[in-house]
């Protein structure tokens, strides 16, 4: 199970390194679907959280993330920074027992394989945002997809909704990809390109 659950986070993680390494300055510049954020910022926040989720399954406690100052994760080398941050959070997930323990996050604690899928969904939710702000698609694998939409109808309570950190759920036609239900789930508008100014909580 272990080997199978990292090798899903690793398979999203090459196709989203390929796209960040095709994205010029000016498309990382470019405004994403996240109201108020850049692509390199939803990069900055894809960095950040997986550093994150990387130290609580270390052991070590973190904070309740604060995006309105968003940090510079992405630096001067936007695939070196982004490949370094997924292989440390597979090493700390490939950590003796992680998985199937408990890992302590911020708001609370969860099993350790719910919390390695819930950041995958994260990354393969914010490739959607990528993608939309940069151009060119990012195919994530069918099955990250749909464990992807399954963690995120558990995690994404009308609760947390509330917060702010995702918006409302989006409508998709019938013949819309799971990909881009997962984006509807998460608050994003399924608009056609060019990407224009939405106004959509950034999570």
């Amino acid at each position: 199970m272990t080997a199978t659950e990292l090798t899903m986070f690793e398979n999203v993680v090459d196709p989203i390194a390929a796209a960040i390494g095709s994205a010029t300055a000016d498309q990382l510049g470019a405004p994403s679907p996240c109201a108020g954020w850049s692509a390199r910022d939803v990069l900055n926040q894809m960095i950040g959280a997986a550093d994150m989720f990387a130290a609580c399954a270390r052991g070590q406690q973190q904070p309740f993330p604060d995006w309105s100052a968003m940090p510079d994760c992405v630096g001067a080398d936007p695939v070196a920074a982004y490949r370094r941050s997924a292989a440390a959070l597979t090493a700390a997930f490939g950590g003796p027992g992680v998985l199937d323990g408990a890992v302590s996050m911020p708001w609370g604690g969860m099993p350790g394989q719910f919390a390695l899928n819930l950041i995958m969904a994260d990354q393969a939710t914010h490739a959607w945002d990528l993608a939309r702000a940069t151009g060119p698609e990012i195919d994530i694998p069918d099955d990250a997809v749909e464990t992807a939409m399954a963690t995120m109808r558990v995690a994404v309570s009308p609760e947390m909704r509330a917060t702010g950190f995702y918006g409302s759920e989006q409508p998709a036609p019938e013949d819309a990809s799971t990909f881009d239900r997962l984006a509807a789930f998460s608050g994003r508008p399924l608009l056609s390109r060019p990407l224009l100014n939405l106004q959509l909580t950034a999570v």
